[in-house]
């Protein structure tokens, strides 16, 4: 009996590690296809002609700004962990920023990068959900402001896109966002799904909402923090837009602040799409779509894209090292204790 236990636990774990490397292949197939549409219809001499003559400088700059964005991601990660107890050195959030970084880009088969910095800062305070927590509302005042710099650059451009006023679909995913960090932080959908767990007799689902009900609640009385992290996430995208005009710049482009500061967040926001690998192909196409509205030729809106996913990969790099000082380091050290 215990053997036909263990065999269909090990035969159900390989069917799940199967369906997600199908799930990992069918994105790659996704982003080779949606590249390779786009450089067949770009003149590869003309882009290879204007890479020749790009201001290093300039690329350079982009790649401190972005770096420099995510030293501050992690002040911000640091900052929203305190108000659930968490009180790490802020150099061990960095260190656990760029790994996961690296795990974003490198190895993406086996768990996410968001993932992968939950997991190590939940070996280090053992506590999973608070934990994970923290990632969240990393990620979520990031999304807060990035919507807000986008929606105040619209507004205040009156800028459109196919002739249509972009502040529009802006303001529906702001109101979106806010209705669902309300349903997040509100007692009557916790009470809700509470009731539905407790009705399904899955004891261990109602323990893990009032871990997450009460991890999210600390929150409501960390008006400070919140201030301060999505003041930082203000800064990293102004950073983000900041890199991309200084890549536009490597190219002997000068582009506009304000149509920027809109197209850089919506773009961020269709690369979060979960159809391609690192949103390769997504991003790339609506740089042609959004920058080609502003007179920006097929070839340099491609190229655009492609430096800033090459600056994402460099400053990914570090994440290696961390990986082989810190990352086996601590989860050698936690299996031991364990």
């Amino acid at each position: 009996m215990e053997r036909e236990i263990v065999s269909r636990a090990v035969s159900a774990k390989r069917r799940a590690r199967g369906r997600r490397w199908w799930r990992i292949g069918a994105k790659g197939v996704v982003s080779a296809l949606l590249l390779g549409l786009l450089f067949r219809r770009a003149d590869l001499g003309r882009m290879l002609g204007v890479l020749a003559g790009a201001h290093m400088e300039f690329f350079l700059l982009a790649l401190a700004l972005y770096i420099g964005g995510q030293l501050l991601s992690a002040l911000r990660w640091k900052v929203l962990a305190a108000p659930l107890g968490f009180s790490l050195a802020y150099g061990r959030f960095v260190g656990l920023y760029f790994l996961g970084m690296f795990f974003n880009f490198f190895l993406p088969t086996v768990i996410g990068g968001d993932a992968v910095k939950a997991y190590y800062l939940a070996r280090e305070t053992r506590d999973a959900v608070r934990a994970l927590a923290s990632v969240f509302m990393d990620r979520n005042t990031g999304l807060g402001a990035l919507l807000l710099v986008a929606l105040v650059a619209a507004a205040v451009g009156r800028l459109e896109f196919a002739d249509r006023p972009l502040v529009i679909p802006l303001l529906g995913a702001a109101l979106l966002y806010l209705l669902l960090n309300f349903a997040l932080f509100a007692d009557a959908p916790y009470r809700g799904l509470r009731k539905l767990f407790a009705a399904a007799r899955t004891m261990p689902l109602v323990a893990l909402a009032d871990r997450a009900h009460e991890a999210f609640g600390a929150y409501r009385s960390a008006s400070l923090a919140l201030g301060k992290a999505l003041g930082l996430s203000l800064l990293f995208h102004l950073m983000l837009i900041g890199l991309n005009y200084a890549n536009a710049r490597a190219l002997g482009l000068t582009l506009d602040i304000l149509p920027l500061c809109v197209f850089v967040p919506i773009i961020s926001l269709l690369s979060m799409l979960p159809i391609t690998m690192y949103g390769l192909g997504v991003r790339e196409y609506a740089f042609v779509l959004f920058f080609s509205s502003l007179g920006v030729t097929r070839e340099a809106s491609l190229l655009l894209a492609l430096l800033w996913f090459l600056v994402t990969v460099l400053a990914s790099l570090p994440g290696a090292l961390v990986y082989i000082t810190y990352g086996r380091h601590s989860l050698a050290e936690s299996n031991f204790r364990s």
